[in-house]
């Protein structure tokens, strides 16, 4: 984790499964105006489909995070368009490490602007 001036910017939740209520209060902290964390790691988090779906509605309207790791998480089909919804609409994410298997193929990219 890191701070600059007493406000938290990297947070890194990784390999701990969160579940829904904490991906529900995540996603609050990343919608809010004021949030300022700049880098999230949520790489094996065991997040489903329900989740990521939180995550990218939290990512429309993000405006500090710039690097988001979600790789190895069942995030299913329909969350996977909804993150891909939420990448449209967000102008601050720069890295996007993301390998997801879905019921029919596995997505693996980087997304770098």
């Amino acid at each position: 984790m890191g701070w600059v001036g007493g406000c938290h910017y990297q947070l890194d939740l990784s390999k701990n499964a969160i579940g829904a209520s904490g991906m529900q209060s995540l996603a609050s902290v990343l919608a809010a105006s004021d949030c300022s964390i700049r880098t999230l790691g949520l790489a094996r988090c065991n997040m489903r489909e329900d989740g990521c779906r939180l995550i990218a509605t939290a990512l429309s309207v993000n405006r500090s995070l710039q690097w988001l790791n979600l790789e190895k998480n069942m995030m299913g089909d329909r969350g996977c368009f909804a993150l891909a919804d939420a990448l449209a609409a967000n102008d601050s994410l720069l890295t996007l490490e993301l390998q997801v298997s879905s019921s029919y193929t596995t997505w693996r990219c980087w997304v770098v602007g």
